[in-house]
């Protein structure tokens, strides 16, 4: 009877470790490598934005960018008109948010191009293998205003995709590639990632091609829908 009853509680351990190994595997998985838990879970009270992420679209007050359409020959200047960095607290952490308002002469839109860290902590804490910072984009003027679109997330992955913004229509982003270096208008811009944006709110529900590059910008915005390029001829960078 004893044997009978020892050979139950090992079928019990057999059968509880069987079903719990891809479980604990499965885990183990999913944490990134370049984020792990701090030991006790003491995670930081405070979450800046990465200064990498800030390289890309984060400029100050004054910086303008001329662009040239391809087809037509006209213009485009952007010039920023604000740019503001805060901290937003919840419970016991601050969150950080960046905002850069961009305004195009030729559409008369100003671009609101904003990242905010709430968000991210969340997705870190939770040990995600995919890219926990994104780079948001609205647009408004006089009379009309859009909502958000996401326009790429960090860490850049090729072949990463996502929905753009959520209006009720099908819109998507992809990553396309990442580029070490690339010539536009006989100017070499470095650390470049192209995106694809189909269908979003806020580039009218288009087919569009951006590449950004860190430091400059935005370089090149490609309208794959009606074969015309807006490229950089002209930019003057304050940080």
């Amino acid at each position: 009877m004893l044997t009978l009853k020892k050979n139950k509680v090992m079928k019990i351990y057999i059968f509880f470790f069987i079903f719990m190994l891809p479980l604990l595997v499965g885990v183990n998985s999913c944490k990134p490598s370049e984020t792990p838990a701090p030991s006790n879970n003491n995670w930081p009270k405070e979450w800046p934005i990465q200064q990498e992420v800030l390289d890309y679209f984060y400029f100050k007050s004054g910086s303008m960018w001329i662009y040239e359409n391809d087809k037509t020959g006209k213009q485009d200047t952007v010039v920023i008109t604000k740019s503001n960095k805060n901290w937003v607290e919840f419970k016991d952490e601050k969150y950080e948010k960046a905002e850069s308002y961009y305004l195009s002469s030729f559409e008369g839109y100003t671009y609101i191009y904003s990242s905010f860290t709430q968000g991210t902590s969340g997705c870190i804490k939770a040990g995600s293998k995919w890219p926990c910072y994104n780079l948001m984009c609205s647009k408004f003027k006089p009379g009309n205003s859009l909502g958000e679109s996401i326009s790429w997330v960090f860490p850049f992955k090729k072949d990463y995709t996502g929905t753009a913004d959520f209006s009720g229509q099908t819109s998507n982003f992809k990553i396309i590639e990442t580029i070490d270096s690339i010539k536009i208008q006989n100017v070499t811009y470095l650390n470049v990632v192209k995106i694809n944006i189909t269908n979003a709110i806020v580039f009218y529900r288009k087919d569009i091609n951006v590449l950004w590059a860190k430091g400059a910008g935005i370089i090149c915005r490609e309208n794959v829908t009606d074969g015309e390029t807006w490229d950089l001829i002209y930019s003057n960078i304050i940080k």
